[in-house]
């Protein structure tokens, strides 16, 4: 009865759980001569002898088969290719053989081994022959090869046990070799339980007792099982138990079969541990972020990784307080609006995990250009809470030149920009107050009326503004001429006058001039006194205080009033006349005067 585990071929074993040492994959190497030759060789002196290369390098370096034996011989005859097992001391065991029979001398061959009969290796086995006749590998004496080669009389039968000689023969070539195939099957520290690792494929002389198999791992395993009805190994840890590269990184199960008669050979099955590669992180050593266009919340960058096992990945970044975060799948956002932003650059460190490894910290410069220089104020001058004080006289139209600030306007503002950014400036009244009087085109202020007003200006640059500074415009006091609000000339009797001011705190004088006629005044109000005219024609002028005046004409019209008696000439009056004076005759004169121009 045979079995197989795929191209895993029966072999007999001491029984190890495992090993501390992991073979690698030997899959195609060839130990000893890759390329056998007759060419300058010769036959060996020996008859029935057996040879085993012992040399260091000749070691089997991993589990696997011989998948097939090259050899050149210098003689006919049978080979039997032999692989042994180092037990303790000189003593070696035969653990399998390939018998090639018929060799004919002076040929190369290289005789390739059916799965079935391949022969199990594991590290530190070593191999040899033995020639049923005289000595058929051909033999190339060179100082240079150091095989190692030992033999013996006679050969050892499969199974069997040899004590080898201790003296290894070194300069000798001997053209034989073995090609071998890694058999040790992997699986990741980090699979999941059930995790299939191999299926077996048994086989038996007798189809008959196919049926009655029954395969099993002896002695049982803590980590691995094997299903016996379709012959699967998989991984099934006991609680507690995991599997774990540096602690053991290779395991070797050996599989029994039995069909109901007999038991199998043992076989081993290498089971060797990979650890959970690491993720890949693509992190590159800087990145540049504007900060004209960056805002907060906006992707600015994504750190990438890949991870052999597609594990679950998670990114993490310290950067001592940068604008930027990090998210879980590496998406890197700022946190705040960098258009205001002036510290730059920002080393930041990566770590990326998976849920065996940590790959980092890895260190990326992240720079942040288009840094702006906010504007700065030149005129007004003073900081809050200080001011600038300046002075508008009062009716002033709009626009008119003024000689404060500039001559086309009341003020002018002014800034600096260390980035050269064109400025525009803006302003604000402080309560809205003598909003009405001033505009802004777009930096000159003009204005009309009377107030005291607070302005509060800053600039712009475009992406921020300047701070404010305040100015405090005053109206100076111009004073205006008083005027007259009656056509002239007035025809008033007894008139009071109409006079405008626009300063209403302003006090008014007036003064009469009639022509030299001095029945006239104005003694501080605004009443005439009579004269004995019937029209007079005077010139009134008003004053104000500082000088200013204006004038109008008054027509004055004098109506008499009776109130003086009228006044004889003499105080008695005596004439003479005749007893025969007619009447009506005029006898004597009476003469009386009255001031007052109408006679009564």
């Amino acid at each position: 009865m045979d079995f197989y585990f795929n191209e895993i071929v029966i072999f007999l074993v001491i029984f190890i759980v495992y090993t501390n040492g992991q073979g690698p994959d030997c899959t195609g190497q060839v130990l000893g001569e890759p390329n056998p030759t007759t060419t300058g060789t010769t036959t060996g002196p020996n008859t029935d002898r057996s040879y085993v290369m012992r040399g260091a390098s000749m070691k089997v370096p991993c589990c696997g088969v011989i998948s097939e034996w090259r050899f050149a011989t210098a003689a006919a005859g049978d080979l039997s290719a032999q692989v042994l097992r180092q037990d303790a001391g000189n003593s070696y065991t035969v653990m399998g053989e390939n018998i090639y029979t018929g060799a004919v001398a002076g040929t190369a061959t290289r005789y390739s081994i059916g799965t079935s009969a391949q022969v199990s290796v594991e590290q530190n086995f070593e191999i040899g022959w033995h020639s049923s006749a005289t000595d058929a590998v051909a033999l190339e004496t060179n100082a240079a090869y150091t095989m190692g080669a030992v033999n013996f009389a006679g050969k050892t039968a499969e199974g069997g046990t040899v004590a080898l000689p201790n003296t290894l023969v070194n300069g000798e070539r001997w053209m034989f070799g073995a090609v071998l195939t890694s058999t040790t099957k992997t699986i990741s520290s980090t699979s999941a339980a059930a995790t299939v690792v191999h299926s077996l494929t048994p086989t038996d002389d007798n189809p008959d007792d196919i049926a009655a198999l029954t395969v099993t791992l002896s002695p049982a395993s803590t980590m691995f099982d094997l299903v016996g009805n379709d012959y699967t190994v998989f991984y099934d840890p006991t609680p507690g138990a995991a599997l774990n590269y540096d602690l053991i990184p290779l395991y070797s199960l050996f599989i029994v079969c039995n069909d109901g008669q007999s038991d199998s050979a043992v076989k081993e099955l290498q089971i060797s541990i990979t650890p959970n590669e690491p993720p890949v992180p693509d992190i590159p050593a800087k990145i540049t972020v504007s900060a004209a266009t960056t805002n907060a919340g906006d992707l600015v960058h994504t750190v990438t990784a890949t991870d052999p096992e597609n594990d679950k990945m998670n990114f993490t970044m310290d950067c001592g307080g940068c604008p930027f975060i990090m998210l879980k799948n590496g998406e890197i956002h700022a946190t705040e609006n960098l258009n205001s932003h002036r510290t730059s650059p920002y080393v930041a460190t990566i770590n990326v995990t998976d849920p065996y490894n940590n790959v980092g910290p890895t260190s990326m410069t992240i720079e942040i250009i288009d840094i702006n220089t906010p504007p700065t104020l030149v005129q007004p001058t003073e900081v809050l809470p200080d001011y600038d004080q300046i002075s508008v006289a009062e009716h002033t139209d709009e626009g008119d030149p003024n000689p404060v600030g500039t001559v086309t306007s009341v003020f002018t503002a002014s800034g600096s920009d260390a980035d050269g950014d064109p400025l525009v400036y803006e302003m604000e009244f402080v309560n809205g107050q003598g909003e009405q009087l001033y505009d802004f085109d777009p930096d000159k202020l003009s204005r009309q009326g009377l107030l005291t007003t607070y302005v509060n200006i800053r600039t712009f640059d475009g992406r921020e503004y300047s701070e404010y500074r305040q100015l405090e415009i005053t109206v100076t006091d111009v004073n205006e001429t008083p005027t007259f609000n009656q056509s002239s000339p007035l025809t008033l009797e007894c008139p009071l006058f109409d006079v405008t001011d626009e300063d209403n705190y302003d006090t008014r004088q007036y003064d009469i001039d009639c022509g030299g006629i001095g029945y006239f005044h104005i003694p501080g109000t605004t009443k005439l006194t009579w004269a004995a005219f019937d029209v007079v024609t005077c010139t009134i002028t008003v004053y104000d205080k500082e000088g200013l005046s204006a004038t109008t004409t008054l027509e004055i019209t004098i109506h008499e009033e009776d109130d003086n008696p009228p006044v004889l000439d003499k105080t008695a009056y005596t004439y003479s006349i005749t007893n025969d004076t007619t009447a009506g005759a005029m006898f004597g004169n009476v003469d009386a005067t009255d001031i007052d121009r109408v006679r009564h």
